[in-house]
């Protein structure tokens, strides 16, 4: 026993109020969670969207990328004049060469003629390396991606067929401000190139 008259083994007195629970319960709910696959996701997400700002990586349009040492912006990236059929068309971008429309054996008329309209990566720039027609940028599921004109600042054309119908055709005209629009295979009217993408991706 304590000099003030208290048990030495009892405790303090704990305040069980409603006030005090209440409290609690809200420490409880905000205390912050462990890190998640979401977060890493979205801090994965930022940190690239961050560099895309600057320029020092790029998206699927082409304009600049940096997957690998010898990776190049679309405007530099040689011709790679091989014929090629529609199934040696690449899943993914090729980040060290430029495949033009014309070393397309099966390319359409529609896709050749836009290339005669707005050029390659550098326009109808005289001596550009990436040549001067449509030049492939990857596939989208079943369609088959091309972009005539260049990657942004100028008039271009994204052009999307279906590889196993290549009368099955969507494209989305770029401005040189950015802006664009394009109708892609749902019927929708995109007026971003991200959405018109999307719509290739959702639809087989």
């Amino acid at each position: 026993m304590s000099q003030d008259g208290t048990p030495c083994d009892t405790a303090p007195p704990t305040n069980h109020s409603p006030a005090t629970a209440a409290t609690a319960a809200t420490a409880a709910t905000t205390t912050p969670p462990h890190p998640t696959r979401s977060n890493w996701r979205r801090s994965w997400w930022l940190y690239h969207h961050a560099l895309r700002q600057f320029g020092w990586v790029g998206c699927d349009d082409g304009s600049m990328d940096a997957d690998g040492p010898n990776a190049l912006p679309a405007p530099d990236r040689p011709v790679d004049p091989t014929p090629r059929h529609t199934a040696d068309l690449p899943a993914t971008p090729t980040r060290d060469r430029t495949i033009p429309a014309t070393a397309w054996i099966e390319a359409p008329a529609t896709l050749l003629a836009l290339g005669d309209e707005l050029g390659g990566p550098r326009g109808h720039e005289p001596g550009a390396v990436a040549g001067h027609a449509a030049s492939f940028l990857r596939r989208v599921g079943p369609w088959l991606l091309w972009r005539a004109g260049p990657p942004r600042g100028g008039d271009a054309c994204h052009w999307a067929a279906h590889e196993d119908d290549l009368a099955r055709q969507h494209t989305f005209r770029l401005r040189p401000d950015g802006t664009g629009e394009g109708v892609g295979p749902s019927g929708a009217v995109s007026t971003t190139f991200r959405s018109w993408k999307e719509d290739l991706r959702d639809h087989d």
